[in-house]
């Protein structure tokens, strides 16, 4: 895929998660782009399953969406839930540490968490959590290098961000996750996205990954690494109980919130 392409398929999604449905003719008129490159864009974002065709246009999903990139109403829906699952998993982050944190919205909810800690480092990938910890008198921030804006605005993707991961040891990181399978293991959507992830998980003594129920089961194209690369799993009462004790029978410990 070409650069120019794949910035097209972000405005396309960026334009969709911000307004539900959008007509293909208001497309063409507002990107500028031609009907039948507005179509072909679309047709294979929803092979993709980040949008769905329907009569006249198309309608934003997050059953393809990587974590952290939802449609608001899928983002308030679950931030009762993301919000629990954060405060579980900062309970596990001490005063010392240093901690790799992946971009997402579940691994957003952190940030309130960590603001007291002291001596605290974070190297994160997202620059709306580095934003929101600068200040902060007891944490470090380390942010990668990196491409903006695969699968979510504010992440940081690709080999610089990869590079700059490989510079430090952590004591633990926080994974957000867009599918976990205890069989086909821990994907996203974007294979640039899993390999920061990847990335993070190599480096670390200690994973978790943090995530809704809706993304138990679920797998997508792009693996970050089998669930046996995780200690732990952090995820809400929802969670299937049969999903749930698939991965504990795979060596992941799974502790609902």
């Amino acid at each position: 895929m070409t650069a120019e392409s794949r910035v097209r398929e972000q405005q396309l999604i960026g334009l969709l998660r911000q307004e539900g449905y959008i007509a293909i003719q208001d497309l063409v008129v507002r990107l500028g782009l031609s009907r039948s490159t507005v179509r072909r864009t679309l047709g294979g974002l929803a092979e993709a399953g980040l949008v769905r065709l329907v009569h006249g246009g198309a309608v934003a999903t997050d059953a393809g969406g990587s974590e952290g990139a939802e449609t608001p109403a899928t983002r308030v829906a679950m931030l009762a839930e993301k919000q629990r699952i954060a405060a579980a998993a900062a309970g596990f982050i001490r005063d010392g540490d240093m901690v790799f944190i992946d971009t997402g919205s579940t691994t957003y909810e952190l940030v309130p968490h960590l603001k007291a800690k002291q001596g605290l480092t974070v190297l994160t990938n997202d620059l709306h959590i580095a934003h929101e910890l600068v200040g902060c008198p007891g944490v470090t921030v380390v942010v990668t290098g990196g491409t903006l804006g695969m699968g979510n605005p504010y992440s940081l993707v690709g080999r610089p961000a990869e590079q700059t991961v490989g510079l430090f040891v952590a004591n633990r990181c926080i994974i957000g996750a867009s599918g976990i399978d205890a069989v086909h293991g821990i994907t996203d959507p974007y294979p640039e996205v899993a390999q920061v992830k990847a990335a993070m998980m190599r480096q670390a003594a200690e994973v978790m990954l943090i995530a809704d129920h809706t993304k138990l089961g679920r797998m997508h194209k792009a693996l970050v690494a089998p669930v046996q690369g995780a200690h732990r799993l952090i995820t809400d009462a929802g969670a299937s109980p049969q999903e749930a004790e698939r991965l504990r029978a795979a060596g992941v410990e799974v502790l609902l919130c």
